[in-house]
């Protein structure tokens, strides 16, 4: 599918190309003709050639110089369509435990709201925790109660955050969230949402960003995984 794709957007900058110099061609043709009646003929044939030459090269120019952040681009979009937003391959079990890897990780899952508790092991002190959302502002340590892990207590889902490049793609990237069911060890639910760099930053002035998001044209799309809308869709009720 993706060389069918590349296919297509070669044959399509073809086209534009033959578009453009028709398009614009014909106007600078009927010009270069007009200027060559209406001034003594002095090998006119040659003056006009020159001059839609160097009409076109502007136009061809600038498709070469941009044709890499225009496929980029358009291979962002394809990749939004295609992975962009929610996906659920099966419905959760509320009020179960999740497990979750890092600090980080534990205070955005436990914003699933319908979880029992989120397990995970301290990168300081080794020991394993089982942790809850008690209220209050998520950033604060006081909003979490945080206990030695009940082990006779199942873990059922994993939190796993993503934050990734594309292989094989133009400065794409891939963010967002995965869980997974332990118990079959499938991916259960995906958020994903596709970032993409239009320039290199080393090549910009002061390296100025220029990354752009699904969500940037996609306003549809919810792509809060802790979203009212999302939340419904993934728990079973």
């Amino acid at each position: 599918m993706t060389k069918l794709f590349d296919l297509l957007w070669y044959a399509y900058l073809i086209y534009l190309t033959g578009y453009l110099t028709w398009l614009w061609g014909r106007p600078l043709l009927r010009w270069a003709l007009k200027t060559r009646d209406s001034k003594p003929v002095v090998n006119n044939d040659s003056v006009l050639i020159k001059r839609l030459h160097f009409s076109l090269l502007p136009i061809i120019g600038i498709l070469a110089l941009f044709s890499e952040n225009i496929y980029g681009y358009y291979r962002f979009r394809a990749a939004c369509a295609k992975e962009g937003g929610l996906r659920v391959y099966q419905k959760l079990e509320p009020n179960v435990g999740w497990s979750a890897g890092r600090w980080s990780d534990v205070k955005a899952a436990s914003g699933m709201k319908e979880l029992a508790f989120v397990r995970y092991t301290d990168e300081d002190d080794h020991n394993i925790y089982d942790v809850r959302y008690i209220g209050g502002h998520r950033g604060d340590e006081t909003s979490y109660e945080k206990k030695p892990a009940d082990l006779s207590l199942p873990v059922i889902y994993s939190w796993k955050f993503v934050n990734e490049d594309i292989p094989s793609e133009l400065r794409l990237s891939r963010s967002g969230y995965e869980i997974y069911d332990l118990r079959t060890n499938t991916l259960a639910i995906r958020l994903h949402s596709i970032g993409y760099s239009e320039f290199e930053r080393d090549r910009t002035i002061l390296s100025a960003p220029s990354g752009v998001g699904c969500s940037d044209f996609d306003s549809e799309t919810d792509y809060d995984i802790q979203s009212n809308k999302n939340l419904a869709l993934i728990f079973k009720h």
